[in-house]
């Protein structure tokens, strides 16, 4: 165990790593075979309007991390918005099992 106080800090290379990886994952290789059957030709179009909806959540989030500097993330955005614990536990909860 390294007895060092300083606290590593993640910069942009990782999290955007650690933001394509969530987003992205294992999911695409395993219902692209089911896309294409139901978009067709136009599996790629659908591919690259799921990208802008990624990327829009992604700009969503850099934003309420810079209004709430925390380590809660979206456990913290929640509490903020309804000021109870309860309803932001139960929300992240959902986004973490959903």
């Amino acid at each position: 165990m390294n007895s060092n106080t300083e606290t590593e800090k993640l910069g942009l290379k990782e999290l955007v790593a650690i933001g394509v990886g969530g987003m992205v994952g294992g999911g695409i290789f395993s219902v692209l075979g089911l896309s294409v059957g139901m978009a067709g030709h136009a599996a790629p179009l659908a591919f690259a309007i799921g990208g802008c909806i990624a990327l829009l959540t992604g700009y969503s989030y850099s934003k309420l991390g810079l209004a709430f500097r925390s380590d809660g993330g979206s456990f913290t955005y929640m509490e903020k918005s309804f000021k109870n614990q309860n309803i932001a536990a139960i929300g992240g909860w959902m986004l973490l099992v959903g």
